[in-house]
C-alpha cells in the first residue's frame, strides 16, 4: 500500500531541496569555469561557455542537414526554465 504525502513531508522534501541546492551553489563558488542554472526540482550543471538546450538542438538540426528545411518541424518537449532555449528554437523554425 502506498502512503500519501503529507504536508510535513513536502515542507521536508522542499528544504531538503533548498539545502542542496545551496551546497552546490556554494561548491560552484571555487569553479569559476562552471555555471548552475536551477528549474523546478533541476539543478543543470554546465561549462561557461555558449552551450544550452537550444545551441545542442541547433547543432542536431545542422548536423543532420535540417537547419534550413521547410520539410522538418522539430519538436522539443521539456516542462522546465533549463529547456527554454530549446523552445525558442524550435519558434524560430516554425513556419509562418
Amino acid at each position: 500500500m502506498k502512503k500519501k504525502a503529507t504536508t510535513e513531508d513536502v515542507e521536508l522534501l522542499t528544504k531538503s531541496w533548498a539545502a542542496l541546492a545551496e551546497k552546490v551553489r556554494l561548491v560552484l563558488n571555487e569553479y569559476p569555469q562552471l555555471r548552475l542554472t536551477q528549474g523546478r526540482k533541476v539543478l543543470e550543471i554546465c561549462l561557461t561557455i555558449k552551450w544550452d538546450n537550444g545551441k545542442a538542438l541547433e547543432f542536431l538540426l545542422e548536423s543532420l542537414g535540417y537547419e534550413n528545411s521547410n520539410d522538418v518541424f522539430p519538436i522539443y518537449i521539456g516542462d522546465d526554465r533549463t529547456d527554454e532555449d530549446a523552445f525558442r528554437v524550435t519558434n524560430a523554425a516554425t513556419p509562418s
